[in-house]
């Protein structure tokens, strides 16, 4: 049975391998084809080996935020960190956990769910916010109820 941090590794190299394979990134290091592996990088273990998420700027440097941990990473293409940065809410200057990562590269914004409790990432309201990675500022742009 695979542990839980080799899974996060796999799923980790797949959305690096897809990123590359569809253009999508790295254009400072040429093209891929589709399903090609350019590189694996190996994050540091999350707490508790849970939830990291990532994201994939156009640039080729990679996000990445770990459930219960209120910071936002950057890495490059060799894994080397250029930065790490307290993620916190624009209006209330609070912690703020990010997950579910997207790079807007039109916008030059991260896209992400964000919850104010690390505990509550799967009950209760998700916050979708905007992100000014270099800050760490997260503006809160609506919230969706839970089911049920």
């Amino acid at each position: 049975m695979e542990n839980a941090y080799a899974h996060r590794l796999r799923i980790m190299t797949l959305v690096v391998m897809v990123a590359v394979g569809l253009g999508v990134c790295f254009p400072r290091g040429g093209s891929a084809d589709p399903g090609d592996l350019r590189k694996t990088i190996v994050l540091p273990p999350a707490p508790n080996n849970r939830n990291v998420s990532v994201a994939i700027d156009c640039e080729g440097y990679l996000y990445y935020t770990n459930r219960s941990v209120d910071t936002l990473y950057k890495i490059d293409q060799d894994g080397i960190l250029q930065y790490k940065v307290r993620t916190t809410d624009q209006q209330s200057g609070v912690p703020v956990y990010l997950n579910c990562l997207d790079w807007d590269e039109s916008n030059q914004v991260m896209w992400a769910a964000g919850v104010y409790n690390p505990g509550s990432i799967c009950a209760g309201p998700t916050v979708f916010m905007l992100t000014n990675p270099p800050d760490g500022i997260a503006t809160k742009k609506f919230a969706i109820d839970p089911p049920g």
